[in-house]
């Protein structure tokens, strides 16, 4: 008999956890011993609609809603104080988190499930390095310490390498072609990631202080580079791009005509298009000065390129990024600003800062000397594909599942011991 399952996530939103959650899903319809049904939440502001694309239409069809019999296996993907344990056995999963401590509400939700599945060894860590004192008002000592109990596991987001690969340029998508055209530099460093709140400096991705950097080292090049930011706030709307836009303005103003040229590409775009964005020829490398990621899936995607990354040095992208293939930025570990303290990034929590004139020198040099980082980038996209895939993942997930939750129990009669019956004579 199979067992019910459960999976709730915002599985038709475009945003990461989203993606993360197609994934999943994905991955559990493969599960032979039991019955997947999907229930959909939504994700924030981000828009929904993923389920319509040809790739993912066939998980609609398990979405199930209404009043619902309690599953034996209730999965939940979301961010850890909304855990709940529906389920007679219940799973949580969660990027994490990108600082150095997490909510205490993210530990209690977290140890309201069987079992949690982050997606980095860095997610983990904080988890499991996280506590809470409660102290006794009158002794002013320690009654009881807040923890994770729950046993965490750490899956990683496997790229889909039947969409995220290397392609020639015939094979470009029309409108990436056509952005791309507009572009007349020949030489573009792109960065992927929301612009989140917080000022200069202190929002997650830190795109503020990589534009600001970007233009302190090519204003004087008598052939500038190109940034590209593939970004938005929360979300896609008109609205959005204009504040997008005042924020570069704001940054870049200071420079006047000796500033480089900074695009944006505001809007959603399907994973064929982000694709070609990462394969088109003018696009050379992918640049982040995030101050921490819970896994970092772009990076992992864009590395199937075979073209070079400039990454931190610090959280969730470790995992993946491997040191010798790949240029990992030295840095330190600094307070949370206060402008970008949330529920989630809490205010006494660090995260790395890098060090931004040694980011400026590798721009530079990557910027002259572009073959010999190529070279190791390649190596990259082999170590990618043999580690991180999709399909790695699915097979890691049935392992998980298979070791933790308990099979359904059958029903077995129990015997009966009927009296003995003297024969006739």
């Amino acid at each position: 008999m199979k067992q019910l399952l459960y999976f709730c996530s915002p599985l038709d939103s475009y945003s990461g956890y989203g993606a993360h959650a197609r994934d999943i899903a994905a991955a559990l319809l493969t599960l032979e011993d039991y019955d997947v049904k999907f229930i959909l939440t939504p994700w924030g502001n981000t828009p929904n609609g993923a389920l319509q694309e040809p790739q993912w239409k066939h998980l609609a069809s398990h979405a199930v809603s209404g009043n619902l019999n309690r599953p034996d296996v209730y999965i939940q993907l979301t961010i850890p104080n909304e855990f709940q344990p529906i389920g007679v056995y219940n799973i949580g999963i969660t990027a994490g988190i990108e600082t150095t401590i997490c909510n205490s509400e993210w530990l209690i939700g977290c140890n309201r499930m069987n079992l949690v599945i982050t997606t980095s060894a860095h997610s983990k860590h904080v988890f499991k390095s996280t506590t809470y004192d409660k102290i006794d008002n009158n002794t002013k000592k320690v009654i009881e310490t807040l923890q994770i109990v729950a046993p965490i596991e750490v899956l990683f987001e496997g790229c889909d390498t039947s969409i995220y690969k290397e392609i020639p340029k015939a094979s470009i998508e029309p409108t990436i072609s056509e952005f791309m055209s507009t572009i007349p530099e020949k030489f573009v460093f792109l960065c992927v990631g929301h612009w989140l709140q917080g000022g200069l400096g202190a929002d997650r991705k830190d795109i503020g202080m990589l534009i600001k950097t970007f233009c302190e080292t090519f204003k004087h090049a008598a052939i500038k580079p190109a940034l590209l930011l593939k970004t938005s706030g929360a979300t896609t709307s008109l609205i959005d791009r204009y504040d997008i836009m005042n924020k570069i303005y704001n940054t870049t103003r200071i420079y006047g005509d000796d500033v480089p040229s900074i695009y944006l590409l505001h809007g959603s775009l399907t994973d064929t298009e982000i694709n070609s964005l990462y394969n088109h020829n003018k696009v050379k490398a992918f640049v982040t000065f995030t101050h921490g990621e819970g896994f970092g899936r772009p990076l992992l995607e864009f590395s199937m390129t075979g073209k070079p990354i400039i990454a931190p040095n610090w959280s969730g992208q470790l995992d993946f990024l491997s040191k010798n293939f790949t240029t990992l930025l030295p840095g330190q570990l600094t307070p949370v600003d206060g402008s970008a303290v949330n529920d989630w990034v809490i205010k006494d929590s660090l995260w790395y800062t890098v060090d931004y004139p040694y980011a400026a020198r590798i721009m530079q040099h990557m910027y002259t000397n572009y073959d010999v980082y190529l070279a190791k980038a390649v190596s990259q996209r082999k170590y990618a594909n043999a580690n991180f895939t999709k399909e790695l993942m699915e097979s890691k997930l049935r392992m998980i599942i298979n070791s933790y939750v308990p099979k359904k129990q059958e029903i077995i009669m129990p015997k009966i011991n009927l009296p003995k019956i003297n024969k006739a004579v």
